[in-house]
């Protein structure tokens, strides 16, 4: 029985969230891209590390150790040193450049 009110509360405040957010992001195309550029980084950063995480990881993880042992995780620690790095050379440009999306940043550029 906790188990399900802990999954309906989770459920409930995701709902609520969205539903706050809907109204905030529907404003304009910078809202709904950019959160109006108003997202600290700590909260850009942490969803960034969330896109690089899914349900295959801990079987990435499992498989180089296996195969390589644990100095092969190394492979994972230089992914998130080059994300950072790239964070900081490449958002000087972007943001110059003015577009929203990728794809805007692609034409611009080709």
């Amino acid at each position: 029985m906790l188990d399900l009110l802990i999954v309906l509360a989770f459920v409930a405040y995701a709902i609520g969230a969205g539903l706050r957010a809907r109204s905030r992001a529907s404003r304009n195309l910078q809202e709904y891209f950019l959160a109006g550029k108003d997202v600290p980084g700590w909260k850009a950063g942490l969803s960034m590390a969330a896109t690089q995480f899914a349900a295959d990881t801990p079987l990435l993880v499992t498989g180089l150790v296996a195969t390589a042992g644990v100095f092969a995780l190394w492979r994972l620690w230089i992914y998130g040193l080059a994300f950072l790095l790239m964070a900081f050379v490449f958002a000087v440009g972007w943001r110059r450049s003015g577009v929203l999306t990728d794809a805007e940043l692609t034409e611009v550029r080709y």
